[in-house]
C-alpha cells in the first residue's frame, strides 16, 4: 500500500504558478481531500503536517497563493481563523454578512472592535466592553433577584415574585 506522501505526489499536478493542484477528489469549497487511515482531511492539512509537524491548536493552515487545490508548503501559512477571514475580505472571495461583519470597526454600542477590546469565540468577533457592560447588567438583575426584588422589563420600577406571579406595585403590571 502506498503511503501517504506517495499519494499525494501521485495526484499533484504542478501549475505554472508553482502550485501542487490536487487532482484527486475535492470538496464543494474546492478543497482537495485525502484518506489517512479512518478519517478523510484536507490535503493541504496533511501536506503541511508531513513537512513542518502538527498545527498548533487555534491555527489554520492559509493559502498564501489563493488556490485551495494547492497544497505546496512554500504556498502555506499558519494563521488564526481571523486572519484567515480578513485575507478572504481583502481579496474579495467573501460577501455578505461575514464580509460585512468582518470589516467592521465598532459594535452596535460604538465601542472599537480591535486589539485588547475583540475577543474571538467560534469565529465571531465579540466586544468585551459590551461582554463586561452585559455582565454588569446581569450581576445587578441576580442581587435584586436574591433580595426578592428586580426591575420591571416594561417600566424598570421594582417588583417581585409572590406566589409565582409577577407582581407590580399590588397588582399585575400591563404588558408583563
Amino acid at each position: 500500500m502506498a503511503t501517504v506522501t506517495e499519494r499525494l505526489a501521485s495526484r499533484a499536478s504542478i501549475s505554472a504558478s508553482g502550485c501542487f493542484e490536487w487532482t484527486g477528489y475535492l470538496n464543494e469549497g474546492g478543497y482537495g481531500l485525502i484518506g489517512v487511515g479512518s478519517k478523510v482531511r484536507r490535503v493541504h492539512r496533511v501536506a503541511w503536517e508531513i513537512e513542518r509537524g502538527p498545527i498548533p491548536q487555534g491555527f489554520v493552515v492559509r493559502h498564501a497563493c489563493d488556490n485551495p487545490r494547492c497544497f505546496n508548503v512554500a504556498h502555506l501559512e499558519l494563521g488564526t481563523q481571523a486572519d484567515n477571514i480578513q485575507d478572504m475580505v481583502e481579496r474579495g472571495r467573501l460577501g455578505g454578512a461575514t464580509a460585512e461583519n468582518a470589516s467592521k470597526r465598532q459594535c452596535l454600542r460604538g465601542h472599537p472592535l480591535d486589539g485588547t477590546n475583540v475577543r474571538v469565540y467560534k469565529g465571531s468577533r465579540l466586544c468585551r466592553a459590551c461582554e463586561r457592560e452585559r455582565g454588569a447588567e446581569k450581576r445587578l438583575r441576580q442581587t435584586l433577584a436574591s433580595e426578592g426584588e428586580w426591575p420591571c422589563p416594561a417600566c424598570g420600577a421594582g417588583f417581585s415574585n409572590e406566589r409565582g406571579l409577577r407582581v407590580h406595585r399590588g397588582r399585575r403590571h400591563k404588558g408583563v
